[in-house]
């Protein structure tokens, strides 16, 4: 797919999923992730994230995934 970055292999296992998102939501995340450098997942897991601790809620640490 043209403009996609592949995310860094950082040792941490993740699964894909499928978001539903307003089209307008997904223009704004993927020029914000172009301008950074980065995917857009990973916008998208940090954004989770913030909103989680946010929320008090514990997540815990990543597992390595195997190689």
């Amino acid at each position: 797919m043209p403009g996609t970055m592949a995310r860094p292999r950082t040792g941490i296992e993740r699964v894909q999923t499928g978001l539903r998102l307003r089209p307008e939501l997904l223009k704004v995340l993927r020029h914000l992730a172009i301008d950074q450098g980065r995917p857009y997942s990973a916008l998208v897991e940090e954004a989770i994230e913030d909103y989680l601790q946010k929320l008090g809620v514990e997540i815990p640490q990543p597992e390595a995934a195997e190689e």
